[in-house]
């Protein structure tokens, strides 16, 4: 049996509730577990922060030391050794200067060191910050060099430790975030055995807890994962029907909650219409995702240009709601889209209009990866890709990757000559397979208890204490992070901390 290595940055209760269940449901294939906490002596630490600062053990037991201290007692007489490891990290560490001179985030993502995808790494943590899909880097030079060195502080510590593929085996949060990054990189340089712990439906359904044997951001992999779900069961159709419903207007969609199906639609039919997902969450990712349109605002642009030449159809653009919560950068560009033609009409992201009334009439559906797209699988709307995307794979919508496949799709479908009817049912049971599996992959909480109180949604509670931090003790960790991003690892710029106050507003 395997040693299992727990590397533990964040504090939220969902992530930590889902570790605690996922040990306990697979503990006896361990020979012993440690978790190691890296948090003391980061250069930089995780954005999101829920405990951490000062005395603040004085008022209330952090969330992890209250998942340490039920294991330890747990696994006391199940002969299962279990320890816990406040790592305080080694600050003896140099930059090897790969990523500041980097003139681009697209540059910035492709620098590798010794074969590891640091510059990736980076570029998740600078994305998730500005909320920009594209951060201007000049500005965040000092910012860049301690990132590049919180990662080799973390590599360092974990090749210190001599893990090895036969021995060991490592369990992280969902994989996307800079810090649990590292530790991906690592354990993929060194081919150690790597799971992914976090909540049901991709991260967004805290009724249920998951394992994941693959990262949740390969997209392939993953995509086999949702098919595997699906294999050799008898699917409750009615569970996936009920997910599909959750998604419209009235359902646990927060996205759509201010939908207004009354505004008056400018096409009222025979329209195509095309559907941006989130620039930021899609350049955030992963190589692997890039578009041969460089950027979502190209292919838009590319479908303005052809509708300019067919007077006789319209198209309708829906920015993505989301994108009002994005850098100020983001939507000025999104604003900035004009068509200058008669048949092609603009829903921004301040729009109320209802995205799926917009589905229903629609005669073809264009999308940049946005998981509309599987519901226009689910509807049977012939349907195209710009972009790849994490259900590409099942729902294989034609990619559309110059002008010419744009014209060739849309003039056939223009002429009911779009896909046949074999090519709609296999993306329909793609929506069937992916719907599914955000119903039902993962398990339900067990030795967590999932109260409501006066917060928002629940809060998960082991042995009567809450693994949420009191409000008090959030807010004080939250102003500790900003102070401590802005003085320490940013070095004080006001024209940054301008920035700040400008995006919050």
């Amino acid at each position: 049996m395997k040693n299992l290595r727990v590397f533990i940055f964040q504090q939220h209760w969902f992530h930590l509730g889902s570790l605690l269940e996922a040990i306990i449901a697979n503990h006896e294939k361990y020979e012993s577990i440690t978790f190691y906490n890296l948090n003391r002596n980061l250069f930089v630490k995780p954005l999101d922060r829920h405990q951490d600062f000062l005395g603040s053990k004085l008022f209330n037991s952090p969330p992890e030391l209250i998942i340490a201290d039920f294991l330890a007692n747990y696994f006391q007489n199940k002969n299962k050794e279990f320890s816990y490891s406040n790592v305080k990290l080694s600050r003896n560490i140099k930059s090897h200067n790969l990523l500041t001179r980097s003139p681009n985030i697209k540059d910035l993502q492709k620098r590798q060191w010794d074969g590891t995808a640091v510059g990736m790494a980076v570029s998740s943590f600078l994305i998730s910050l500005t909320k920009d899909s594209d951060p201007s880097l000049n500005i965040y030079s000092k910012l860049i060099s301690n990132l590049e060195i919180t990662y080799f502080q973390i590599y360092d510590y974990l090749s210190s430790l001599e893990l090895n593929n036969f021995d060991d085996e490592i369990w992280i949060c969902n994989g996307r975030p800079f810090h649990e990054r590292t530790v991906v990189e690592y354990a993929r340089k060194n081919s150690i055995s790597i799971k992914y712990y976090e909540i049901g439906g991709e991260g967004a359904d805290q009724e249920r807890w998951i394992l994941h044997d693959n990262s949740p951001h390969d997209r392939i992999a993953h995509q086999e994962s949702i098919k595997e779900h699906f294999k050799d069961v008898d699917p409750n159709l009615g569970l996936i029907h009920e997910w599909f419903q959750s998604q419209l207007p009235g359902g646990k969609n927060i996205v759509t909650t201010k939908f207004e199906s009354n505004v008056q639609i400018d096409s009222p039919e025979n329209y195509f219409v095309y559907f941006s997902s989130s620039d930021n969450e899609v350049s955030a990712i992963s190589l692997d995702w890039e578009s041969s349109w460089e950027n979502q605002l190209n292919a838009v642009n590319a479908l303005i240009k052809y509708f300019a030449t067919q007077p006789k159809l319209k198209l309708i653009i829906r920015v993505h709601p989301s994108q009002k919560n994005k850098s100020e950068h983001d939507k000025r560009k999104w604003k900035a889209l004009v068509s200058g033609e008669s048949n092609v009409t603009i829903y921004n992201y301040d729009s109320n209009i209802d995205s799926y009334q917009l589905l229903s009439r629609a005669q073809g559906v264009i999308t940049f990866g946005s998981t509309i797209g599987v519901e226009a699988a689910f509807f049977k709307k012939p349907s195209a890709l710009l972009a790849r995307s994490r259900w590409d794979y099942l729902i294989p919508h034609q990619y559309l990757k110059t002008e010419v496949d744009i014209a060739n799709w849309i003039g056939k479908v223009s002429v009911g000559n779009g896909p046949n009817e074999v090519e709609i049912e296999t993306c329909y049971l793609g929506s069937l397979m992916w719907g599914y599996y955000m119903k039902t992959a993962g398990h339900r909480w067990s030795i967590i208890k999932l109260k409501s109180d006066f917060r928002k949604g629940n809060v998960g509670y082991l042995d009567g204490r809450s693994l949420k931090p009191p409000i008090v003790i959030i807010a004080i960790s939250r102003f500790i992070r900003f102070l401590r991003l802005y003085l320490a690892e940013m070095r004080f710029d006001l024209s940054l901390l301008g920035r700040f106050f400008k995006r919050v507003k």
